[in-house]
């Protein structure tokens, strides 16, 4: 929101908590989940070179491994970033480029460089953004809703296209529902078996969750 309001030119939403201690933490937490993005795209990507090259090799990358790199290297990169930010910057909501914001942007430069090489289609939507337009007025205006908009629902997309949708997922859902039920609802499983046994039977010999 405070990204959004810098960038739309709002100075009555911007100007009003410029040394509020919420505005630092939407800004750290819009970071945060911008590079997490860019890296859950590499892990995408990374899943996909895996999955094509060492097909019968797939225990090559687990889900530990995705999490440290989508999620925890982002989060080492931001928590550096800032602390040294902290020490040294307090003016305005950190929306101002800094040459601290190397620190994580250099990362997301090299995981772009990977994605272009693993699969060029993740993460076209930011090329509308290398080239942002001054003039006139109105074109910035609609450029900033478009990428404002283009960057908020990037992760979205992406969970429900290559994540929710996938079958492995669906089908790992399915088997820990079955033995959630089978625990703790033993009368309710064994009416439901059935029905979620044909689904199971024809991944189990493809997929281990």
């Amino acid at each position: 929101m405070y990204d959004a309001a810098f960038k739309l030119r709002l100075p009555t939403i911007a100007d009003t908590f410029p040394h509020n201690r919420h505005c630092f933490i939407a800004t750290i937490l819009l970071k945060y989940f911008v590079t997490a993005g860019f890296f859950w795209m590499f892990v995408e990507g990374l899943y996909l070179l895996v999955s094509v090259r060492f097909s019968f090799r797939r225990d090559l990358i687990s889900y530990t491994l995705c999490a440290s790199i989508g999620w925890g290297i982002p989060l080492l990169l931001i928590t550096v970033s800032s602390a040294i930010r902290a020490q040294t910057d307090h003016e305005g909501c950190w929306n101002e480029p800094s040459p601290l914001d190397y620190i994580f942007l250099g990362p997301v430069v090299a995981a772009l460089f990977g994605l272009f090489v693993l699969c060029p289609l993740l993460g076209t939507s930011y090329v509308f953004t290398l080239v942002p337009p001054h003039h006139p007025q109105w074109l910035v205006l609609v450029f900033s809703y478009i990428t404002t908009i283009l960057t908020s629902t990037q992760g979205i997309l992406i969970a429900v296209l290559f994540c929710f949708s996938n079958s492995e997922v669906i089908f790992c859902i399915k088997k820990s529902y079955s033995q959630y039920l089978e625990r703790w609802h033993p009368r309710r499983c064994s009416s439901c078996y059935m029905k979620l046994f044909g689904s199971l039977s024809e991944n189990s010999r493809e997929t281990t969750c």
